[in-house]
């Protein structure tokens, strides 16, 4: 907030106190961290979000009770120290500090947006800001000095090192906008002019700086400028000198819609891409039956071929023996019995197929199921969104959880498709077996039928050979006085 809008006149602070004297005011007002509001969102965020915290908000306003505390203000509050930090830290984008002295008077009070004082120690810094901070993302955090007082950019390491103890403090002021930075720093150097006149005993301040919202860029901007200026001109503000870290944070404002349109992408993505996972799936089948298909269409004409091959050699062999008819009825046995196992093979391939389908169709059915919880979920959440408003941090917690349970229902659903695509690869090479196996046998069989062939070729040339023998055997037998070889005269049959 601009410079003047944190301090006013006693009398307007509340209305249990507009009688009082301002001798009669208390120094400060303290009140439980997790019962601060005030009148912006953004300040009202973070006071939520940090309602966990084991802390006391120690000064909420400070009184200016006496000249003591108004002497305390003398050096920042003149013009020449105003003048100074303007001339050294002010550029264009950064709203100034005025550099007319302000006159204060007894009953004034300035609000201090987050003066806290840790109950419950040792705490760590970062564990505080942990729900209001991303601390991986070192354009957020800018830290400005560390405890030597030497200039640093490793914020999230500063932070993180710094380990508060019971009763320990540290002041951070808030602004929606990054152009009041500077503001801001000067009210963080007004209450540190003030430390001694707001505790009673000496307590240690272990950090201090400015929360910011608003543009991002603006703030990476502004706060690098201020940075630069600082490492040069750091001795001229009174909180450069005191060793105290400073920091400079940006906290984006969130709210229950942000949350809930974070967690609806989330799981439109992870649909989208199990639908493509589906689709994938689909496809393989859709080539896996083309496959088979050309696989039978291959067997068939196969198994045509053997069939004409056959049915011609076996009239030849049907026309020249009689025994060759014998092994010709075995051989359409085995052929039988080798289509049959062929048979067999592709009912079970078949019911495979089936069992993949099935399986594809409950991996469907599933899908409904956690998308019907999904949508009840949401249901539920949009009903009690009245009710969830004053418990924010406890929602998002939940939300979390909500996320958790998808990722790893999602993980297993990708696990299912993973196995399914193996199952179609083995399936694959099965049926390369399987034809690989046919093709063997039916090379066999065309073989076997080759050999029996030139088995039939070869008898029917012995028999040919004994007709022509005997043939000529007969017709030399009736030829007048001849006689062959060995048969005694006068045997031949007369004339």
């Amino acid at each position: 907030m601009p410079e003047g809008s944190g301090e006013s006149p006693a009398g307007t602070s509340s209305p249990s106190m507009s009688n009082l004297e301002p001798h009669e005011l208390p120094h400060w007002e303290e009140v439980q961290l997790n019962l601060v509001s005030a009148r912006d969102y953004f300040a009202n965020q973070l006071y939520s979000q940090l309602a966990h915290v084991p802390a006391t908000m120690m000064c909420r306003r400070f009184f200016l009770r006496d000249s003591n505390d108004i002497a305390a203000l003398q050096h920042v509050n003149s013009t020449e120290y105003r003048t100074n930090l303007r001339k050294r830290f002010s550029i264009h984008s950064l709203s100034g500090i005025d550099q007319k002295q302000k006159q204060y008077s007894k009953g004034h009070y300035f609000e201090l947006d987050l003066y806290v004082k840790v109950r419950d120690g040792p705490v760590h810094l970062d564990s505080i800001f942990n729900r209001v901070v991303d601390l991986n993302d070192s354009e957020s955090i800018v830290c400005l000095s560390n405890e030597d007082g030497q200039a640093t950019t490793s914020a999230a390491e500063c932070l993180s090192d710094i380990r508060l103890e019971r009763g320990e403090c540290f002041h951070f002021e808030i602004t929606e906008s990054p152009s009041c930075i500077l503001e801001k720093m000067y009210q963080l150097d007004r209450a540190y002019a003030l430390r001694n006149r707001i505790h009673k005993t000496n307590v240690v301040i272990k950090a201090m700086g400015v929360f910011v919202n608003g543009n991002k860029e603006i703030f990476k901007r502004n706060s690098v400028n201020i940075l630069a200026r600082w490492r040069e001109h750091k001795e001229a503000i009174l909180i450069g000198k005191s060793g105290v870290p400073i920091f400079l944070i940006y906290t984006p404002c969130r709210n229950l819609f942000s949350s809930m349109d974070q967690v609806q992408e989330s799981n439109n993505s992870r649909f989208d891409k199990v639908e493509a996972s589906i689709s994938q799936v689909q496809t393989s089948l859709v080539h896996l039956e083309d496959r088979f298909c050309e696989v039978q269409e291959s067997n068939n004409s196969r198994f045509d071929k053997v069939q004409e091959s056959n049915n011609s050699r076996f009239d030849k062999v049907e026309a020249s023996i009689s025994q060759v008819q014998t092994s010709l009825v075995h051989l359409e046995d085995r052929f039988c019995e080798v289509q049959e196992s062929n048979n067999s093979r592709f009912d079970k391939v078949e019911a495979s197929i089936s069992q993949v389908q099935t399986s594809l169709a409950h991996l469907e059915d599933r899908f409904c199921e956690v998308q019907e919880s999904n949508n009840s979920r949401f249901d539920k959440v949009e009903a009690s969104i009245s009710q969830v408003q004053t418990s924010l941090v406890h929602l998002e917690d939940r939300f979390c959880e909500v996320q958790e349970s998808n990722n790893s229902r999602f993980d297993k659903v990708e696990a299912s498709i993973s196995q399914v695509q193996t199952s179609l690869v083995h399936l694959e090479d099965r049926f390369c077996e399987v034809q690989e196996s046919n093709n063997s046998r039916f090379d066999k069989v065309e073989a076997s039928i080759d050999k029996v062939v030139a088995s039939i070729s070869q008898v029917q040339k012995s028999l040919w050979s004994f007709m022509a023998i005997s043939m000529a055997a007969l017709f030399v037998s009736r030829i007048p006085g001849f006689t062959l070889p060995g048969q005694p005269l006068g045997s031949g049959s007369p004339g």
